[in-house]
């Protein structure tokens, strides 16, 4: 399918917008490019138009679980354009450097144990320069309630991958590099309210 995307300039500032049929399971999806180039050729660039209706929802966003293996090899890809086995290698990496936690799980929780270690954590990423700020934001004492879920952690057979809290003692490779910041910033994130 075909998207058609316009950028539009209001009073407010720049954004870009996508064409939505007026119906349809999916409306901003066009099936052919011809479809698609017959939109665009309607509206050529600096065409005006008018706003027709503004629509505004409050949302609760949740803080995001932590990461599994798939999720880390996901997110590295999209970020980074990292392969799946480079995600993997940089992670057991930094798994047998001591500074995360072992990186094949399916989990995304930790277990009762596990959480009772992460102020720990938390204070150790804070003493690390590049990361106080973000554990500023974390709530004191850190509450990693609902991250905690005995089953599903046994199930996997392994815990979420977290920090251990320790700061790297060498230089680490850009990939390397890439995925720890991937899975502090998570952890982090993880612990902070929901927004």
């Amino acid at each position: 399918y075909w998207q058609v995307m316009a950028t539009f300039q209001a009073p407010v500032g720049e954004y870009t917008g996508r064409w939505q049929a007026p119906t349809g399971d999916h409306p901003d999806r066009i099936p052919t490019e011809a479809q698609a180039q017959a939109l665009v050729h309607k509206c050529p660039p600096g065409t005006p138009g008018t706003i027709q209706s503004v629509e505004q929802k409050n949302v609760t966003v949740h803080a995001p679980l932590l990461f599994s293996l798939n999720d880390l090899q996901k997110e590295a890809n999209r970020r980074f354009g990292l392969t799946a086995q480079q995600t993997l290698d940089a992670a057991q990496s930094l798994y047998e450097q001591h500074l995360t936690s072992y990186p094949r799980t399916d989990a995304r929780h930790l277990t009762t144990d596990i959480a009772a270690t992460v102020p720990d954590r938390v204070r150790g990423l804070g003493s690390a320069g590049s990361y106080q700020a973000l554990v500023s934001q974390v709530p004191t004492p850190a509450n990693p309630a609902r991250l905690i879920d005995d089953k599903k952690v046994a199930q996997a057979g392994h815990h979420a991958i977290i920090p251990t809290g320790q700061a790297p003692a060498g230089t680490l490779t850009a990939p390397q590099t890439q995925i720890y910041d991937l899975i502090v910033r998570r952890f982090l994130s993880a612990l902070c309210p929901d927004g």
